[in-house]
């Protein structure tokens, strides 16, 4: 793991947040401390002490994604209603300008991964798209993020020896 890349993906993630930041290098630098002081939350991931240290600092950047309001976790199977709302979330929380969803009422029911592709394409016209960080799970923890910065995104997470996707077909 490449320790600088990831402090800096967590500074580009959250808007430059000391706090996700600090709790990022916690993980990094004192992984049994973090293991103790935040095994409540780490079980709720099945997480315990035998946990890999070199994952530990990704999941305590995706917690704290989620916990600030920079992420969202869905599961594989969301209803468009639920997605719809978690873009508008996400969309708020960063001043992004937020998406028309007229265009649902065209749209049959859809698979997930391809309703996350659509989403994608349309927040494209507004110089944004959708991702996820990968924590090899069933779910997507959601990013929004400026076309601009998606490949250098991706390229610091893939330095830090991590995932970010922007495509949802597998």
């Amino acid at each position: 793991m490449n320790k600088l890349a990831l402090l800096n993906l967590s500074k580009r993630l959250s808007n430059n947040s000391d706090h996700v930041v600090q709790k990022v290098k916690m993980a990094i630098e004192y992984p049994d401390l973090f293991t103790e002081k935040y095994s409540e939350s780490l079980a709720e991931r099945n997480i315990d002490f035998n946990f890999s240290t070199e994952e530990l600092p990704w999941i305590a950047l995706v917690d704290e994604l989620i916990e600030n309001g920079f992420a969202y976790e869905i599961d594989w199977k969301e209803s468009p209603q639920d997605i719809c709302s978690v873009v508008d979330t996400l969309l708020e929380n960063k001043n992004y300008r937020m998406l028309d969803w007229t265009w649902l009422q065209d749209i049959e029911d859809m698979p997930t991964e391809l309703f996350l592709d659509e989403i994608s394409k349309r927040l494209h016209r507004l110089l944004l798209t959708l991702g996820y960080l990968d924590i090899d799970s069933d779910s997507y923890v959601l990013i929004i993020v400026t076309l601009d910065e998606m490949e250098s995104i991706k390229s610091l997470a893939s330095e830090a020896g991590f995932t970010i996707l922007d495509n949802f077909k597998n």
